[in-house]
């Protein structure tokens, strides 16, 4: 198991909370922890990003389970999580391949902590030694001003589709040359 270091000064109202933070590479038994952090993190979006029927069709549910296991277990991903007290606090997922972050969720109990800005900080230095120039991110409308105070630029609006409901994010990218 790998602890990495935090990457840049955290932007939180109790930046000691970040102190305590681990973050290691993802095991297969993992799985379910993270599609609840997942499905938490995003039923506690804020409805003026999203409605309820977007939020409810992208929200993972037990049928995700076994993708999700089987993505942990291949090499496709690089997925990093965050823990506290020994307890998943967040996860990010990085596709080395395609140069994309395709997530980063934080539990609704410790977002704005410093948590998620670690998370990417990891996921860059990971791409940066694998030797990507840039990463892309399809940002949600609530995490757009996040990507931005990381340095990530918006490309195009477009649109995911989970369960046949379209939703809209921002693709934003940032050079990984000051990193």
């Amino acid at each position: 198991m790998n602890d990495f270091p935090a990457a840049g000064e955290p932007r939180c109202s109790d930046c000691s909370a970040v102190t305590d933070l681990r973050i290691r590479a993802a095991r297969a038994d993992d799985a379910a922890d993270l599609l609840v952090c997942k499905r938490d993190a995003i039923l506690a979006i804020n409805h003026d990003a999203y409605d309820a029927d977007q939020l409810a069709a992208w929200a993972p549910d037990g049928r995700d389970l076994g993708a999700f296991e089987t993505a942990l277990d291949g090499d496709e991903y690089e997925v990093r999580v965050a823990e506290r007290a020994g307890a998943i606090v967040g996860y990010a997922v990085l596709n080395r391949a395609s140069g994309t972050i395709d997530a980063v969720f934080v539990d609704p109990d410790h977002a704005r902590s410093g948590v998620g800005r670690q998370l990417v900080g990891v996921l860059e230095t990971t791409a940066s030694v694998a030797g990507l120039d840039t990463l892309s991110v399809a940002a949600s409308l609530n995490a757009r001003a996040f990507y931005a105070d990381l340095g990530y630029e918006p490309i195009e609006r477009t649109t995911r589709t989970f369960d046949d409901h379209s939703v809209p994010v921002v693709r934003m990218r940032r050079s990984l040359a000051a990193c």
